[in-house]
């Protein structure tokens, strides 16, 4: 459970735990106002790299984080407040940091132990040189076989030859 403390526009964290990707309506948000947030209208906004979702609070003040703010590992997670009256931005709190969100394990495909990892779900995966020519059996001798591209005076000198 994380909980927060709205002192005006500052926002305090007072408990926090451990944050995964992948994560689905785990994390449980609570937050407690000071007089200043009375006959507001309070909405929680989550920030994790370029994504942003907001979140009604209760009148508890509670609520939930969003799952697409919890999609990317190696990024940090923000929560902030913001207090509405009649439609307009009254009051808003700076950022709070909620921690740096951890890989969590990706699910595999398959339903059982021996399924076949869905790679889809792994973080980095426009890594460069993510998949070596040595890890496909065959495919360096195969990729050896292909002929080499011609270069542009290769191709002129056959065309001029009448292709001799």
């Amino acid at each position: 459970m994380f909980r927060l403390r709205a002192q005006k526009n500052i926002l305090e964290v007072l408990e926090k735990e451990p944050l995964t990707s992948g994560s689905f309506n785990v994390y449980d948000v609570a937050f407690e106002f000071s007089s200043a947030w009375d006959g507001l209208e309070k909405t929680a906004v989550f920030r994790a790299g370029t994504v942003s979702r907001a979140v009604h609070l209760d009148d508890g003040g509670r609520g939930r984080i969003p799952w697409e703010a919890l999609q990317a590992s190696g990024v940090w997670l923000y929560a902030g407040v913001c207090g509405r009256l009649g439609g307009e931005l009254i009051l808003p709190t700076i950022w709070a940091s909620l921690g740096i969100i951890l890989e969590g394990t990706p699910l595999m495909s398959g339903g059982d132990e021996g399924g076949i990892f869905d790679h889809r779900k792994l973080s980095h995966r426009d890594a460069e040189k993510q998949h070596p020519i040595s890890a496909i059996d065959g495919l360096e001798m195969a990729l050896s076989e292909i002929p080499t591209p011609m270069t542009a005076d290769q191709l002129r000198k056959i065309l001029m030859n009448g292709g001799k």
